[in-house]
């Protein structure tokens, strides 16, 4: 691996021909931005041995690896044209040695059949967690709606952010202190269930967490299942109840822009209140092992 000192360090980057570049391969705006974040964040990785890369990325969840080998790979790429060269090939040797690989094609539980489908082997999953404050924790995973790392800030300043509207009970994420680049849910329901067994003092290890959820998950279903599709599980229950598309999206953090929906939150959530309790009401008893 080449010294640091005869290297571009990362502060030397010029982002703004990186964000050109990327434009220039034809990528989706979202994508391009996705990278463009990553890169600033991790690019110092480029230049580090496959220990200390194996350290850093073994870190994050799957999802979130994948996408930062891809925002290293781009930078390496772009760096390549501007005096770097074979660093591309260099880092790609180095992500084989780390035993890091992407994620594309690996067998998940991702695109599913039918409601069903998803259904039964993630609440059979999740119901087998110990101890219990981790079942109760992936019942407010399916609850909020909310990505993993987001639940578990939220859980951890449960009490503090935690209020009430009405008969509803709703986490004001603006107060939880979140990545607005990237995590951009401003609220979230908690369903009664849910709400009942959080704890006094809300702890939680997320990487103590997927651990246990892997290995449960093989049990319940034999295969891997990936712990954010609690998320996509508790879109689909939603929709499938009648709560429409808008309410699902600024549940999950794509509220939309008008001044309209940013003002009338609290009152246009109440009218599918009941709607959500429904839906949630059946996996989340068997979650917690209520009847």
């Amino acid at each position: 691996m080449r010294a640091k000192s005869q290297a571009i360090t990362i502060r030397e980057v010029d982002w703004r021909s990186f964000a050109i570049y990327l434009e220039g391969l034809g990528l989706s705006r979202k994508w391009r931005e996705d990278l463009l974040r990553y890169a600033r964040r991790y690019g110092w990785l480029v230049y580090e041995d496959h220990v200390r890369l194996r350290v850093e990325l073994r870190r994050l969840s799957p999802h979130m690896r994948n996408k930062v080998m891809n925002a290293l790979s781009h930078l390496a790429r772009f760096l390549e044209e501007h005096g770097e060269e074979g660093l591309y090939e260099e880092l790609r040797k180095r992500f084989r040695r780390a035993r890091l690989a992407w994620s594309k094609g690996r067998p998940r539980l991702r695109v599913l059949a039918s409601l069903e489908d998803m259904l039964e082997p993630v609440t059979h999953a999740a119901s087998m967690l110990k101890p219990r404050h981790y079942r109760v924790f992936a019942a407010f995973l399916l609850a909020t709606g909310l990505r993993p790392e987001e639940a578990a800030k939220a859980w951890r300043s449960y009490w503090r952010v935690r209020m009430r509207y009405r008969d509803m009970v709703l986490l004001d994420l603006e107060a939880v202190g979140l990545d607005r680049d990237t995590k951009r849910a401003i609220v979230a329901m908690v369903h009664p269930l849910a709400d009942a067994e959080v704890p006094e003092k809300p702890r939680i290890s997320l990487a103590l967490l997927r651990r246990k959820w892997n290995k449960a998950a093989e049990e319940a279903a034999g295969k891997r299942i990936e712990l954010y599709t609690m998320r996509r599980l508790h879109a689909t229950l939603l929709l499938h109840a009648g709560v429409p598309e808008h309410i699902v999206d600024l549940l999950q953090g794509r509220p939309g822009s008008t001044i309209l929906r940013q003002n009338y939150i609290m009152y246009t959530l109440y009218e599918y209140w009941h709607s959500y309790i429904k839906a949630l009401q059946n996996p989340l008893s068997i979650i917690l092992g209520k009847d």
